[in-house]
């Protein structure tokens, strides 16, 4: 799943350099007639990247020709996006709140078996132990 990219406005001055000064060094490799793997390598030397990655900012730079297209994305998965199903959600909260919520708490294993029948008997794809905890 492809990231989204960050707005201009709130990338801070420091990341705006590095992708400007990004974009005036891959702009030349992109005007060069003779581009060649030695002309990358010393352009992914100055920038201190790989030649691969040198490559597909290269690819970017053609594609939309600006130095916003060279901006780093964020990392990790988007906000709020969701790893279990809402159903499956919603039986872990049901399971914590009938079983865990006692004076004398299950085990964590205890709670994941319990999860692991309600989800069985649901139809639904069994949680692992750590999207349980």
């Amino acid at each position: 799943m492809r990231q989204t990219k960050p707005l201009i406005t709130s990338v801070s001055e420091d990341v705006w350099s590095r992708a400007s000064h990004r974009h005036a060094l891959l702009r030349g490799l992109l005007e060069e007639n003779q581009r060649n793997h030695l002309s990358v390598k010393l352009v992914a030397s100055d920038l201190g990247i790989s030649v691969q990655h040198t490559y597909r900012l290269l690819k970017k730079l053609r594609e939309e020709q600006t130095t916003a297209s060279l901006l780093p994305l964020p990392r990790g998965p988007r906000v709020g996006n969701r790893r279990l199903a809402v159903n499956i959600e919603k039986i872990i909260e049901e399971v914590i709140k009938k079983i865990y919520f006692k004076r004398e708490k299950p085990t964590l294993k205890q709670v994941h078996r319990y999860i692991e029948c309600e989800c069985q008997k649901s139809g639904f794809n069994v949680p692992s132990m750590k999207a349980v905890r």
